[in-house]
């Protein structure tokens, strides 16, 4: 018997998507308590978000502080993942305020350093992230800012 949906590989399209639109990151359904089926393990065509072609494709993602941070070839950034701001109402209540996407936005961090693909040279450290950029022969910190950590060594 043809199952039309048992046909369909999922993973196979989502491969194809990333060999074409190289700036672009796939999310899953969001995870909850008690569900009866894995949603990390569930990813539907149209949940991706992309960042700025104009930088190069992304070439490595890393979490540090609970912040997900991405490297495309001359950029660096973070995304904004389901982001809430707290506010006071005029009763002194605490009200939540959000989006319910889960990828929201891109923010860039810098667009003169970045990384070429497959270097994989970023770590995660209390003093911030450090990553070698080749292009710009640069060891690069970010902690509140992107600063060539490599001038102050003088490497």
């Amino acid at each position: 018997m043809y199952n039309a949906v048992q046909d369909i590989n999922i993973e196979r399209g989502v491969t194809e998507q990333e060999n074409i639109f190289k700036q672009r990151t796939f999310y899953s359904e969001l995870k909850t308590n008690g569900e009866s089926i894995d949603n990390w393990h569930i990813y539907k065509p149209a949940n991706f978000i992309d960042c700025d072609s104009r930088y190069g494709e992304i070439t490595n993602l890393l979490t540090h502080k609970d912040i997900i941070f991405f490297w495309q070839n001359k950029a660096f950034g973070r995304y904004s993942v389901n982001e809430r701001s707290l506010v006071t109402d005029n009763n002194s209540n605490t009200v939540q305020l959000g989006q319910g996407g889960v990828l929201q936005r891109t923010d860039y961090l810098d667009t003169h350093y970045g990384m070429r693909p497959h270097e994989f040279c970023a770590v995660s450290a209390p003093a911030g992230i450090f990553w070698n950029d080749i292009e710009n022969k640069a060891v690069v910190q970010y902690s509140n800012a992107v600063v060539n950590y490599g001038e102050h060594l003088n490497v």
